[in-house]
């Protein structure tokens, strides 16, 4: 059943941990977690409004630019030879 997560869940499901809450996911227990009230049914149009929303919003991966900035604020400065 493709459900809308109202709230994180702790714990791990199958060794992952829960999607975040707000996420729209297709899970064989759906119908128990919206009795629950952990959850709420989700429309397909709806989950790809989401989905191309989040793939927008994402950041970009800056690892690797971050990691060289870090460095080089660490590293001293040289004075320059006299």
């Amino acid at each position: 059943m493709l459900v809308e997560l109202k709230t994180q869940i702790s714990g791990t499901r199958d060794g992952v941990d829960w999607p975040a809450a707000g996420t729209v996911v297709d899970l064989p227990e759906g119908a128990e977690l919206v009795a629950a009230g952990l959850a709420v049914p989700a429309d397909k149009e709806r989950a790809a409004a989401k989905v191309e929303a989040a793939a927008v919003t994402q950041p970009v991966e800056t690892a690797a630019v971050d990691a060289d900035v870090e460095t080089a604020a660490v590293k001293p400065k040289r004075r320059p030879r006299a």
